[in-house]
C-alpha cells in the first residue's frame, strides 16, 4: 500500500513511511525523504505537502516547515527560502506572504527591514523611487511638513524671502528673509536681488519685495545698500506743519520753506507738489495761471462739497454719522482732495458745485440734496395741474358774475394773470427741468391765455 515499504524479501508486514518521508507507490522497499520545501508530518504518508506561503524549509526529510522571519517574505508554496524585503518595503510580522510597501510620505531604505517606514524629516521629500530615500527640497522651496511624497511637495519661497540651501533638516524648513538692501519680487527664489542705485532697504526682520526711493535730497551711489546718503539739501521734513518746501528752483541751494499757500494744506513733509486744498476749498485749474509752477485755491460755495486737509475754521461746523466724524478734520496726513460723492457732487467739476445725476441744488446754497422718487414728482405735477384748472373755473366765475361790467378788481386781476405768465416763461431757461415741471409751466401759460380772453370780453 502506498505510505508503506518493507525493504527485505520475505516477511509478512509493511513498515510505516516515517514523518518527514513518504511513498506514493505501493510494494515499494524504501520511502524517498520530502525534498526542501516540502514536508510530511505524519506516519505511512504517500506525499510530501508543500510549504505554505510565508513559510519555507531547506532541509529534506522534514516534518514541518519554518515561518519567514521578520523582514522576510514567501509569496509562494513550496519554497525553499523567504526572500528578504526590497528597499521601500518591510515586514513586521513573522510567517510574511508579502512585503508591505511604504505608505504615501515614508521611506524605507534598507533591505529586509522588520520596522515600519519612516517618515521624511522637514526639508525633505520622497524620491521618484517611491519609498526608497528621501531627497532635498531644492534651491528656492522649502517644506515645513512630515512625510512630503513628491518634490511638488517641497512649497515655493514667498515674494520677499529665498531658499538656496539644500534640504539640510531645519535649514530647509522655511525660507530666509532678504537681507538689506536686498529684495526678492518672485516666488520660489534662490537668491535675492541688490537694490538699484538710489535706492534702498533698510530691513530684514520681515520678507522685502521692493526696494525704496532715496527721498528728495538723498541720495545712495551703490547698488544694494540699506540707507541713502544726506546730500544737505534743505528738505519738506525740514518744514513745519504750516510751510511747504518750495522746491521750484532747478539750485537745490535755493530751496526754501515757504508759508502755506491760501486754501491749501501743508500738513506733513510736503514740496509745492504735495499741497492738497484744505476742506471747504479746491484747486484752480491751471489753464488759467499765467505761471503753472504756482498753485491757486478759491473757497467752494457750499464747503461740503470739497473734501481735503483739515481746516481749523471749519472744525465742528460740519459732522456725519451721529457727530462722530468731524468733515473738517483728516486724520490722514496724505488727504485726498476730491469732490465729496457720497454727498452728491459730480467728480471733476470746478469748485465741485455741479451735482451728480439724481441730485438738484437747493436754491443758490450750492447744497445738493437727493432728487425724491419719481412717482412722487408725478404727483406733484397732477395736484399742480388739477389746482390750476380749479383756478381757472373760478377765475371765470369772478370775471362773468358781474355781468361784464368793469370794476377796481379788474387791474388787481390782470396783475395776476401777467405773474402767471412770467412763470409760463421759465420753460424758455437754459436749465434742464424735469418734463412733469415743463408740463406744469405749459398750463399755467394756457391759463393765462384764456383769462385775459373772459377778462377782455368785458372791455
Amino acid at each position: 500500500m502506498s505510505g508503506l515499504y518493507q525493504p527485505l524479501s520475505g516477511k509478512t508486514s509493511c513498515k510505516q513511511c516515517p514523518k518527514g518521508y513518504a511513498q506514493s507507490d505501493e510494494g515499494s522497499s524504501y520511502c524517498p525523504s520530502c525534498n526542501a520545501g516540502l514536508y510530511s508530518n505524519v506516519q505511512e504518508s504517500s506525499i510530501c505537502k508543500e510549504c505554505t506561503k510565508g513559510r519555507y524549509q531547506h532541509d529534506s526529510s522534514t516534518f514541518t516547515c519554518l515561518e519567514c522571519p521578520l523582514g522576510y517574505a514567501q509569496p509562494d508554496k513550496g519554497f525553499s527560502y523567504c526572500a528578504s524585503c526590497s528597499p521601500g518595503t518591510y515586514s513586521n510580522v513573522v510567517a510574511s506572504s508579502l512585503c508591505i510597501e511604504c505608505e504615501i510620505g515614508k521611506y524605507m531604505a534598507d533591505s529586509g527591514s522588520e520596522n515600519k517606514c519612516k517618515e521624511c524629516s522637514i526639508g525633505r521629500f520622497i524620491a521618484v523611487v517611491r519609498g526608497v530615500s528621501c531627497e532635498l527640497c531644492l534651491a528656492g522651496k522649502y517644506n515645513d511638513e512630515l512625510g512630503i511624497d513628491a518634490s511638488d511637495g517641497c512649497k515655493q519661497c514667498p515674494i520677499g524671502t529665498y531658499s538656496i540651501i539644500l534640504g539640510g533638516g531645519a535649514l530647509s524648513s522655511t525660507c530666509s528673509n532678504c537681507g538689506k538692501g536686498k529684495f526678492s519680487n518672485e516666488k520660489g527664489s534662490s537668491i535675492c536681488k541688490e537694490c538699484l542705485i538710489n535706492q534702498y532697504q533698510p530691513q530684514e526682520s520681515s520678507p522685502s519685495s521692493k526696494c525704496l526711493n532715496c527721498p528728495d535730497g538723498w541720495q545712495q551711489l551703490n547698488p544694494g545698500q540699506s540707507f541713502c546718503s544726506d546730500l544737505g539739501y534743505l528738505k519738506p521734513s525740514n518744514c513745519k506743519d504750516e510751510e511747504y518746501l518750495n522746491d521750484t528752483e532747478t539750485d537745490r541751494t535755493k530751496h526754501s520753506c515757504v508759508n502755506c499757500l491760501v486754501g491749501a494744506s501743508c500738513k506733513g513733509d510736503v514740496a509745492l507738489s504735495g499741497i492738497v486744498a484744505k476742506f471747504g476749498w479746491s484747486q484752480c485749474s491751471k489753464s488759467g495761471i499765467r505761471n503753472s509752477s504756482v498753485k491757486k485755491f478759491a473757497r467752494c460755495m457750499f464747503a461740503p462739497a470739497c473734501l481735503g486737509g483739515t481746516n481749523t475754521a471749519l472744525l465742528g461746523k460740519f459732522k456725519i454719522n451721529n457727530d462722530t466724524n468731524d468733515l473738517a478734520q483728516c486724520n490722514d496726513e496724505n488727504c485726498t482732495a476730491q469732490c465729496n460723492l457720497l454727498a452728491g457732487y459730480a467728480t471733476g467739476s470746478r469748485l465741485c458745485g455741479q451735482c451728480a445725476p439724481n441730485f438738484s441744488q437747493v436754491g443758490l446754497t450750492g447744497q445738493c440734496n437727493a432728487c425724491p422718487p419719481p412717482g412722487q414728482n408725478i404727483v406733484v405735477g397732477i395736484v399742480g395741474v388739477v389746482a390750476g384748472l380749479v383756478g381757472l373755473v373760478v377765475f371765470i366765475q369772478i370775471t362773468l358774475h358781474d355781468g361784464g361790467n368793469s370794476d377796481e378788481s379788474d387791474g388787481a386781476k390782470l396783475i395776476g394773470l401777467s405773474f402767471i405768465q412770467l412763470i409760463s416763461l421759465l420753460v424758455t431757461f437754459p436749465i434742464a427741468w424735469p418734463p412733469i415741471f415743463v408740463a406744469i409751466f405749459q398750463v399755467g401759460g394756457a391759463i393765462t391765455v384764456l383769462g385775459q380772453h373772459f377778462v377782455n370780453l368785458k372791455w
